[in-house]
Formats: structure tokens, sequence, C-alpha cells
């Protein structure tokens, strides 16, 4: 807008400007929600300087349950009778205004004190009645958490529950029993030494869509059954994160097929054996790390046979031994790598670069793009930039273009270390020599 226009503003007719005080309700609520961002934790502070302006402005943003549905406290800062009675007014403001429906977001680092006792108990009362998303950081052995969980035995409107409880040298191993919640949706549960339980008194979570374990196994305890029992009690789920240490107790494999099942990721070898037969006929997305080589045929010719893009971290030993395990996935089309030496993705590449000796077949042959994380060069005529060139140049050779024998390759990208794209001393003349050949021969370089 230029001087003029603005200029031309002080013409406008006194009829034609509207006042915010002439707005409806319902539009400036909507502005509230916009300026407070109710779901941010300081947003507290500017609900109080709107409800100061004017009275007006105080009855529409009590009105608006969505400014007032986001709760979130930190108990480390109740210390005596005063911070106490802060706390549960605080709560005493928000919970009814929000009508019904909360988000409690808590979190804890020191010792429990006796002024916390009645805040978790309203806690698990608001849990266990009107709270929609409950997430607990927690780095501390509490017998108040273990109550507030363990006896939560009902969570009628819980759709979210996110649990990170860490510790580092626990008494005994606590066993939480998840509530009947059958709107739950999403499950986050992140502990040092416990697995979670799976309520007796409920046969399915039929809404829940995501789950996410990062648990220490214990072979005292039946963690495996509770496991095993994700595909059983969750028969819509969709997206699935495990990550599992320590020992199992023997076990049978998960005979069944899993329809539902999109994405999945694994880390660590406690799940391998028990999913081996798990089928997963639509998975589309797949994680792995921290996988023992003599794991990988097991992984890729069972459940993640059927993926479509894969993605592979730290921990996998052997990028040969990946390379022939491979060869049960005729549907990978986006192999994502971030191998943590040269040598490693040089023995990979060997063996994608030409056909198996034993069958002539080639190991994923509907493979189209490739990319290669923290790849370095160690020195100005490193071998592996000759290795991506011959792998590059097998995969798009013009005898292949028949989609019967292998699919030709369409990307390869080379990602640089971190830390070496962000030196401002970083020569990046090999990678732009190395990206400047794999282009003529018809691939994209460009990272998406």
């Amino acid at each position: 807008m230029t001087v003029g226009a603005l200029s031309g503003l002080d013409t406008i007719p006194a009829s034609m400007v509207t006042s915010i005080d002439d707005l409806p309700p319902e539009l400036i609520a909507q502005i509230f929600d916009e300026a407070v961002m109710p779901e941010q934790w300081d947003s507290k502070y500017t609900l109080r300087d709107l409800s100061i302006v004017c009275r007006r402005w105080r009855d529409v943003a009590y009105d608006t349950p969505g400014l007032w549905r986001y709760i979130s406290i930190n108990l480390d800062f109740i210390v005596d009778a005063a911070s106490e009675a802060r706390c549960r007014a605080y709560l005493d403001t928000f919970v009814p205004r929000a009508k019904g429906r909360v988000s409690l977001d808590v979190f804890t680092s020191f010792e429990c004190n006796t002024y916390r006792t009645s805040i978790w108990l309203e806690l698990r009362r608001l849990v266990g009645s009107v709270c929609w998303s409950f997430r607990l950081e927690a780095q501390e052995d509490a017998p108040q958490i273990t109550a507030c969980l363990d006896q939560l035995q009902v969570a009628p409107q819980l759709e979210l529950l996110c649990l990170d409880y860490r510790l580092e040298s626990p008494a005994e191993f606590s066993q939480w029993t998840l509530p009947r919640a059958p709107k739950l949706r999403e499950l986050v549960w992140k502990t040092s030494y416990t697995m979670f339980r799976w309520p007796s008194n409920i046969e399915t979570f039929p809404s829940l869509r995501s789950i996410c374990v990062w648990a220490q196994m214990c072979d005292e305890l039946d963690d495996e059954v509770q496991v095993v029992e994700i595909f059983s009690r969750c028969p819509h789920l969709v997206t699935l994160d495990l990550d599992l240490d320590g020992d199992l107790r023997p076990a049978s494999p998960i005979r069944l097929e899993a329809g539902s099942i999109r994405t999945l990721s694994l880390c660590g070898g406690p799940s391998v054996s028990l999913m081996s037969t798990l089928r997963l006929p639509n998975l589309e997305n797949a994680e792995i790390s921290n996988i023992a080589s003599s794991d990988l045929p097991t992984l890729f010719g069972g459940p993640l046979a059927m993926v479509t893009n894969l993605v592979v971290r730290y921990g996998v030993a052997s990028y040969g031994a990946l390379a022939r395990s491979l060869v049960h996935c005729i549907r990978l089309q986006h192999l994502r790598l971030d191998p943590s030496d040269n040598e490693k993705l040089a023995e990979f590449l060997e063996v994608m670069s030409k056909p198996l000796s034993s069958t002539g077949a080639w190991i994923c042959p509907g493979i189209i793009s490739l990319t290669i994380e923290n790849f370095k060069v160690l020195e100005k005529e490193d071998p592996l930039l000759r290795d991506i060139v011959t792998f590059a140049r097998a995969r798009t050779d013009p005898s292949h273009d028949d989609p019967g024998l292998v699919q030709r390759l369409e990307r390869l990208v080379i990602i640089p270390p971190k830390y070496l794209r962000s030196n401002y001393s970083f020569r990046d003349r090999e990678y732009r020599l190395l990206n400047s050949m794999l282009e003529g021969l018809g691939l994209s370089t460009a990272s998406t």
C-alpha cells in the first residue's frame, strides 16, 4: 500500500469503520483463540490480561471453553501450603470454564512432598472424568504417580495418553494397568523399567490408532505377553513404534495378519523374535535400528516383507547382510540409509549393484530412490565415490527399462554430515562432482 493510499484512509466515512465492540461474540472468541494460543504453557497470562480489559471481553473469554481446556502444571513449584493453594485455584478456575473437556500436561522432577498429595488426587479425578489428553513427564520415583496411574480404572473421555517416566534405579518394577478408555486413539509409553498391563475387563481398544512403547523388558514379568496383545487388543492400529530392551521370557511368535498397520518402527532385538511370524500385508513405512545382523532375514522375510518405504538407522552391524535380506522386499521403492562408516556402505553397494549369481534376480527390483545420510568423503580419491557411481550406473542401465526385470533408479541423494554442512570452511567440491556425475546418468540428486 502506498503513502497516498494510506492518507486516503482519513476520508473513509465513520459509518464504514467497525469497532471490535461491534463484532459478534463468536468472532471475538475466534480472535481470542488465535491470540491466546491456549495450547501454550504461558497462555494463562494472556487470558488474565484479556479478561481485565473490559466486561464484554471478560464475558466472551469466560464463555469460550476452548481458551481454558489446556492445563499445564509443574509440580516442582508446589513446595508449601501457599503454592498448593495457588495450584488448586488454577484448576478450580480453568476446569469449570472448559465445560467438560480438558487437556492436562504435568511435569515433575523433584522428590514428592506432602503438599502434592491432594493435587495428584485431583489429577486422577480429572483424568477419570473430563480429561481427553493426559501427558505426564516424571523423573522421580513417587508413590503418588503410581497411585494416580494404577488406581485410575476408568477414563471415558481419554483420547491421548502420553507417559514419559524415567528412573535410574527404581526400588522395584511398577506394573501399571491401562484404564478402560474406549475412546483412546494414541498411546505413548516411554519408561525405563516397566511395561504397561492391558486391563482384563475390556477386550479391545477399537479407537486406538497409534502406539509408541519404549520400555525395558523384564524376564520376571509377563512383558512379552503385553507386547503380543497389542495386535489382538487394537484391531485398527495404524502406527506402531517399539523400542524394547532387556530379556524376554520364551514366548510363541505372533501368528496373525495385521492388515491395518501402515507404519512400523522397531528398535532392539526383543521385538524381532515375537514378530517373526507376523504378517503386515499393507505396510507402507518402516524404520529399524539396533537390530542384530542375524535377525535381519527374519525381519525382512516376515513383518517387513511388504514395506515400500524403509529407513535404516544406527545399530545395524552388517550392511552386506542387510542388502541380502532385502531380497524379500519386492515392493520396496524408497530406501534411506544412515551407515556409521563408509565400509558398511561399500559392502551394501557391492551387493546391490548386480543381480544375484544364484538366481539372476535383482534385490529390490522396484527401488526408485536411495538416500544416503551422513556420508563423508574421507579423501580426494575416495574409492567409495566410485562404488556409488557404479551402483548408479547398474541401476540406470537402459537394458533395465523393462519393469518386469528391474525398475530404473530415479533419485540418488547424498547428504553430508550436519557438522560439515554447518562448517563455513567445508569444501563440497567432491560432493558437487559426485552429484554432477549422478545427474549425468539422469538421476535426481535433490532431497525431498
